[in-house]
């Protein structure tokens, strides 16, 4: 019970540091999704999504999956100075000769890339900026997974922070003298800021020796990281294809006003939700990484994150779910009225998600490549395909539609894959979590569709109550933290006068 509450208490540990930080960047991101939403309207959000998709499909797939297969190879050589030397350099190396090569053919292809997605020459510039931040993107990815690789979970944290306010303000500053010419600065911002800092983080790690590493030894370091990446690479790369195919059917078939009903939807339900899947990327997968070879310990770890993603989440799906009306029409405006329904449908999915995610770190951490895409590929196809087949009967609120069920299909083989490579099975006490706030989800969903104050009303209930329980929780974990001495404190002032 002691090992248990010290892994729980590391998984809480890197949350709470990242998990505040992306509270912070959050509350950043709100201010520019409102700056931006009175600033470009529905049309002007719709363009920065397909923007946005553009440059992280083209990234991951220059990327050659190498910052995965890096984060597990650096997690796997800590004990071994050469090696992770020697990983370390070929990342690097890596991923600044595939970012040259990205922006190069980007560059030669953009006229192409303009009249694909806009119909017209108009948009080219926008697309060599976007090869320009492609490039950043990689050199990113590169650093970022050095620091995750060596668990350096508090120079993870101030890249993110400090990122976000600065890619946000440097942003906001183009749209503001520039209009909607300025929105390609605003989504090539933050790979460029982020790949400063942390490169800044790096260069304080124990300097590597000056012994030549010839390359005979990064070639070998580079085949074997892009054979696991390649697979990497291929699920993440078909993931974004299948967002930026899914904006190009609304666009296509609806406007680029209903690419912004959608985006603002998608935003909102990715923002909340990086609280709770931030600290899993940064430290669950590398301990999973360390730990792989021991099937008791693995399965252990992964109903230990679960267990803590839905204590985490619990609370906020009620509240995102119960306030949807509000949160949008003060994070956006009134003109975003459509994505509320969008919004409530993704949050009801996030309920599946949140079960998923743990699960396909094990894949990853695991290393079969091959399943892992075989996995990826049961949300990527059928999301946009339900899209596909009912956008002409539903209208954008398919995309909702589509969410839930989609991540319903990943969920059931997900699970029966790593049944299969691990014989893994969620505790008893994580399903019975999962079913509680699966039904009170649905119970709020529902009852938002004829009166939402009654949602809300029901809502501030059963949050209130998920906090309570979160927070005996974490007491079991913490016992006699400050927080509770807090607490005890207070109280015994109010119950004294």
């Amino acid at each position: 019970m002691k090992n248990e509450n010290n892994s729980k208490k590391q998984i809480l540990n890197s949350s709470s540091i990242l998990g505040g930080v992306t509270v912070i960047t959050i509350f950043i991101g709100l201010i520019k999704i409102k700056v931006l939403a009175e600033l470009i309207g529905p049309s002007g959000i719709g363009m920065m999504g397909i923007l946005t998709s553009i440059m992280t499909t083209l990234a991951v797939f220059f990327g050659m999956g190498l910052g995965n297969s890096g984060v597990r190879e650096l997690a796997s050589s800590r004990a071994d100075v050469e090696q992770l030397e020697l990983v370390r350099k070929a990342l690097f190396l890596a991923n600044l000769f595939l970012g040259c090569l990205a922006a190069l053919i980007i560059y030669l292809l953009s006229e192409y890339l303009s009249n694909y997605f806009f119909s017209d020459e108009s948009k080219k510039f926008e697309i060599i900026v976007i090869g320009i931040g492609t490039l950043f993107s990689l050199l990113s990815v590169s650093q970022s997974s050095l620091l995750q690789g060596l668990r350096k979970i508090n120079h993870l944290a101030k890249v993110k922070l400090y990122g976000a306010v600065l890619s946000t303000i440097i942003g906001l500053i183009f749209i503001l003298f520039y209009g909607d010419h300025g929105i390609v600065f605003l989504v090539v911002a933050p790979p460029i800021i982020s790949f400063t800092i942390a490169f800044f983080y790096c260069l304080k790690l124990p300097k590597p020796s000056t012994k030549k590493i010839n390359i005979h030894d990064l070639s070998n370091k580079w085949i074997s990281m892009s054979k696991l990446g390649s697979s990497f690479m291929l699920a993440a790369l078909t993931g974004h294809v299948c967002q930026l195919f899914v904006r190009y059917i609304l666009n296509d078939k609806l406007s680029i006003q209903d690419v912004g009903y959608f985006q603002a939807a998608w935003q909102l339900s990715m923002i909340y939700l990086s609280v709770v899947l931030s600290a899993m990327v940064a430290d669950y997968y590398p301990r999973l990484s360390e730990n792989i070879n021991d099937k008791g310990l693995t399965n252990k770890l992964v109903n230990e994150q679960t267990e803590v993603a839905l204590m985490v989440s619990t609370p906020l799906i009620y509240i995102m779910l119960g306030f949807a009306p509000v949160i949008v029409n003060v994070l956006y405006s009134d003109s975003f009225s459509k994505s509320i329904d969008i919004l409530q449908m993704q949050l009801l999915g996030d309920v599946f998600k949140i079960m998923v995610w743990p699960l396909g770190f094990l894949i990853l951490a695991k290393g079969f490549g091959k399943t892992y895409f075989f996995s990826e590929q049961l949300w990527n196809i059928s999301f946009p395909l339900i899209i596909f087949l009912g956008i002409e009967y539903v209208g954008v609120n398919i995309t909702g539609y589509a969410f839930v069920l989609s991540y319903i299909f990943s969920l059931a083989g997900v699970y029966v894959i790593c049944k299969k490579i691990n014989n893994f099975s969620w505790s008893y006490g994580n399903k019975k979590s999962f079913i509680t706030l699966l039904l009170g989800a649905l119970f709020i969903w529902v009852v938002a569709q004829y009166s939402i104050f009654s949602a809300m009303f029901f809502t501030m209930f059963l949050a209130i109550n998920s906090t309570i329980r979160a927070y005996k929780e974490i007491k079991i974990i913490y016992p006699n933290n400050k927080l509770e001495r807090y607490f005890s404190r207070f109280f015994s002032r109010i119950k004294n006068r």
